[in-house]
């Protein structure tokens, strides 16, 4: 008699979660340095203040955001998870803004 081999199980593979879809508009701004902030969440003030360096600021948004900044060198932005970089140069003042769609 020859022994025959057992099959070893197979292991079944563990799908991948699936990426969780964003709705509306995430904006994520760090502050690398100190600039006058104002933000607008889907047409309200939110925020209108001076920013150190060093602090993280994040908003949420249905419909869009909306950004004042004073020392546009001085922000790193992200938008639903991509990275925009800063939004201009050092002290330059700029309005920028998101809106659902056209990130």
């Amino acid at each position: 008699l020859t022994p025959q081999a057992t099959p070893l199980p197979q292991p079944t593979g563990t799908p991948a979660p699936s990426p969780t879809p964003i709705t509306g508009v995430i904006v994520d701004a760090r502050v690398t340095d100190r600039t006058w902030l104002q933000v607008w969440v889907d047409g309200k003030s939110v925020l209108a203040e001076n920013v150190p360096a060093g602090q993280n600021k994040s908003f949420t948004g249905d419909q869009s955001i909306k950004m004042r900044v004073g020392n546009a060198g001085g922000l790193d932005v992200t938008v639903n998870g991509v990275p925009q970089g800063k939004l201009g140069s050092n002290g330059q003042v700029l309005d920028a803004s998101w809106d659902v769609g056209r990130t």
